[in-house]
């Protein structure tokens, strides 16, 4: 079995199940990066939330955790709000320095 599906039998279904990344870092072995990376590849394919709270990874209990997937979604569209902004001066100074080309 590889690593990635390693990780990914461990986090379970429902809030109460969650994981958190030191947890699966001793069960899998990998590092706390290579966790996230694993998940962030995962999460293409499915549904996989990390509520921030510190109780860890898990999937929601459809229907009955509807609400903690809009509160992710929610979550994650603001996150990349505030980078797509943080460009903003980045973008800004291409543009002058390609307009005094």
């Amino acid at each position: 079995m590889s690593c990635e599906g390693n990780v990914l039998d461990y986090i379970g279904t429902g809030k109460e199940n969650a994981i958190t990344g030191r947890e699966l870092t001793q069960l899998s072995g990998l590092s706390e990066r290579e966790i996230r990376e694993v998940v962030s590849n995962a999460r293409r394919q499915e549904i996989i939330l990390n509520d921030q709270d510190g109780a860890g990874y898990y999937r929601p209990a459809l229907p009955e955790e509807a609400a903690n997937v809009r509160h992710y979604l929610v979550q994650e569209e603001s996150r990349i709000q505030s980078l797509n902004e943080s460009l903003m001066p980045a973008r800004k100074y291409l543009d002058y320095m390609q307009g005094s080309e």
